[in-house]
């Protein structure tokens, strides 16, 4: 199993000492993860509605997940 983790780079709701410590977790524990950094992407930017939206983001985001789907299925 593969587990896909977004996170906006700069974004106040994760901080970086917190994405390295599930990273080391992840990776201690044999666990297969890809982290994605996405800068200057804010919370939020894959829902076409809200204000963060941001269009290239979120084409990279679903790409990475349907490519993480077909990998995975």
């Amino acid at each position: 199993m593969t587990i896909l983790i977004v996170r906006c780079v700069g974004g106040h709701l994760t901080p970086e000492a917190q994405i390295t410590r599930l990273d080391e977790a992840l990776a201690a524990a044999s666990v297969y993860f890809i982290t994605e950094l996405y800068q200057g992407a804010a919370h939020g930017f894959s829902a076409k509605d809200a204000p963060s939206y941001d269009a290239t983001a979120d084409a990279l985001h679903h790409k990475r997940l349907a490519m993480l789907l077909e990998e995975t299925l």
